[in-house]
């Protein structure tokens, strides 16, 4: 039977939609826990330099993604997206997902998908998990399905000790040459110099960046040579030797965050005690030589532009003062001999 007028009623049909990498339809946000459930916030992550391509969270992250942009306006609408797609159904690596109302009661539902899904990222440092989104647009005429992918890596938070000002230089431990001719500096990661007499400004850095934030528990402990400094993010050291620095950042969970973990995704609370990581760089001092350097010059120079007389009154006077001193010499041992007898 001819359905006639080129319609495709009853024809799955697969749409492959062309988007740049760095527009993925695919959105990341963070998640709160209100009354021991998840619920999406509206700041989104994942947004920013490689994280675009592939989206960077830490083991025991739990983000929401969603196919529609959340807003102010829509962040509690529990519909978010129904007039966007008509149906979706999400995987992960392969495997079918979804998340119930157990998990959140404003983004998950028992009865079906919606546009949103919450999803706890676990795994060991460089894993790789990917969350596609299969979504249909059904009507009378069409049935057209498309499918959205994006792609997560599990990463271990690092901490990297950064200078704030430019007395303080990374080492030069030589140069290289590219295949066309170019050199380049090649400066050590860990070995920094400074001058003598100069305070350095070093920052703890973490990564991935948005651990910098002030909402997440961050505790820091620098030591310098061993021995405990300071425990902010950033400290000032004016070394008068060269040193050995070190800091460790200490992530931790509330315990909020740790009993909904283990109550709504079954982690054990031996997975979520708190975590450290450290880095550790060589700090030498360069003496100012140009210092020493100049205070010679002047006494040469003023040797040097001193008037003839000048230095003939210093010979003479120090002619007279040898020739007083010799005699002073030879009498005082005469009397030391007659106090003798």
């Amino acid at each position: 039977m001819d359905t006639g007028g080129g319609s495709n009623f009853g024809k799955a049909t697969k749409t492959f939609e062309v988007y740049d990498v760095e527009d993925n339809p695919l959105k990341v946000y963070k998640t709160q826990i209100v009354n021991g459930k998840y619920k999406t916030t509206t700041e989104e992550i994942c947004d920013e330099d490689i994280d675009k391509m592939v989206c960077r969270v830490m083991n025991n992250e739990v983000v929401a993604i969603s196919t529609k942009e959340i807003t102010e306006e829509n962040v509690d609408d529990p519909e978010l997206g129904e007039s966007i797609v008509g149906q979706v159904s999400w995987s992960v690596n392969g495997e079918a997902y979804s998340c119930d109302e157990l998990v959140s009661e404003q983004d998950c539902r028992d009865d079906r998908n919606t546009s949103r899904v919450l999803i706890p990222f676990k795994g060991r440092d460089g894993d790789f998990v990917s969350v596609v989104a299969n979504m249909s647009n059904m009507s009378q005429n069409t049935n057209q399905k498309q499918e959205v992918m994006r792609m997560f890596r599990v990463t271990k938070p690092s901490v990297v000790i950064t200078p704030q000002n430019d007395d303080i230089k990374r080492k030069v431990l030589g140069t290289y040459t590219t295949l066309r001719g170019k050199k380049y500096t090649d400066e050590s990661e860990t070995n920094f110099e400074i001058a003598e007499n100069s305070t350095a400004t070093l920052s703890a850095v973490l990564y991935p960046e948005f651990l910098n934030s002030d909402e997440y528990n961050i505790s820091y402990e620098w030591y310098i040579n061993g021995t405990l400094y300071d425990t902010q993010k950033t400290i000032q050291y004016a070394p008068s030797a060269d040193s050995h620095i070190s800091v460790k950042a200490i992530f931790s969970q509330d315990n909020e965050t740790r009993r909904a973990l283990r109550d709504v995704f079954g982690l054990l609370e031996s997975q979520t005690i708190p975590e450290s990581f450290t880095q550790t760089i060589q700090l030498d001092v360069i003496k100012d030589y140009t210092k020493e350097e100049s205070e010679a010059d002047v006494i040469a120079t003023v040797s040097h532009n001193a008037p003839i007389y000048i230095i003939f009154l210093l010979k003479m006077t120090l002619a007279i003062a040898v020739m007083l001193l010799i005699p002073s010499l030879i009498l005082g041992t005469e009397f030391s001999k007659e106090n003798m007898k």
